[in-house]
């Protein structure tokens, strides 16, 4: 699955369930209300190919698919590139305290 097909998925989602009338999103509630730890074998499951299915061990170790997810989530939420949300996650406190 692909990284905007992802976006759009978080993004229904988020639309859904929070009003219009918000004007901002507190991350601290959303990390207190969604259960992360549930979408870890999903997650990993359509972002990571399996052990035996890899070529080699070698190389960094990928990235915490469910961290992955939750900068996708601030993605959609905030409308931002990929390349900003690098820069906005080591950045903002906010952002570091949500991942």
């Amino acid at each position: 699955m692909g990284v905007r097909r992802w976006r759009r998925w978080v993004s229904l989602i988020f639309q859904t369930a929070m009003p219009a009338s918000m004007p901002s999103v507190p991350l601290v509630e959303i990390n207190a209300v969604v259960p992360w730890d549930e979408f870890r074998q999903t997650l990993e499951g359509v972002w990571r190919k399996p052990a035996a299915e890899r070529k080699s061990q070698a190389g960094r170790k990928p990235m915490d698919a469910v961290l992955m997810f939750k900068a996708l989530v601030l993605s959609a939420l905030y409308n931002l590139s990929d390349e900003q949300i690098e820069y906005q996650v080591r950045d903002r406190l906010s952002f570091m305290r949500f991942l």
